[in-house]
């Protein structure tokens, strides 16, 4: 999806991906993030940290989700947590390498619809 387009997507179990259980959106890195040590998996539809050493980054989102449940979160050690809580719309992140990030939707109804004006990972300065 690109930044600022609205996206209608049709819910069925088929779109799940085995092994999770919400919908992971798909993003263009070059829209979220300029850092060359930053990947982005298409498959998995996550970002992924790969600069050699701890670091911080600014995490930030602003969406309309038009009714549907929408996280952001940040996968380690095969565990994913949360980071918008409280309409936070950004989170310091403290990332060891294979840190990955990533959107979700959950799939409480037959369609999303979904606006994503702002997601952006970038190195954070104190």
């Amino acid at each position: 999806m690109h930044l600022g387009e609205q996206f209608i997507f049709d819910c069925t179990l088929d779109n799940i991906k085995v092994g999770d259980s919400v919908f992971v959106l798909n993003f263009y890195k070059e829209e979220v993030t300029d850092l060359d040590y930053v990947e982005y998996d298409e498959t998995d539809c996550n970002f992924i940290f790969r600069k050699g050493e701890t670091s911080k980054y600014k995490i930030s989102w602003d969406f309309n989700a038009s009714g549907s449940y929408v996280e952001v979160q940040y996968g380690q050690n095969g565990m994913w947590h949360k980071m918008n809580n409280y309409d936070w719309n950004e989170y310091i992140l403290t990332a060891n390498d294979g840190m990955t990030v990533r959107m979700v939707c959950q799939p409480s109804k037959k369609q999303i619809d979904l606006t994503v004006s702002d997601f952006s990972i970038e190195e954070y300065e104190e």
